[in-house]
């Protein structure tokens, strides 16, 4: 579902997005799941004009730091989005 919504992001749909990504950050806790659609979350609610929201998932995703053990599932990195004020 991540994909999805990054694949509506990359092409500029984050109405379609938002939804998306909402469902997709239930994943399980103890895997990274959260914080890479927070990644995404960050990209898209400054297109939505929602700066403080941008500012939440970025605090979300930062939260990948304090995970132990195998946290990502089929990935290596995961890459931080920066919100543009």
């Amino acid at each position: 579902m991540t994909r999805h919504a990054f694949l509506s992001v990359y092409e500029r749909r984050l109405d379609q997005a938002a939804p998306m990504l909402d469902l997709a950050r239930r994943g399980d806790l103890g895997l990274s799941t959260r914080q890479r659609v927070a990644v995404v979350q960050a990209e898209t609610h400054p297109g939505l004009g929602d700066l403080e929201s941008c500012q939440r998932a970025l605090d979300v995703a930062e939260g990948v730091r304090a995970l132990s053990g195998t946290v990502h599932n089929g990935e290596s990195s995961m890459s931080i989005a920066v919100c543009q004020r």
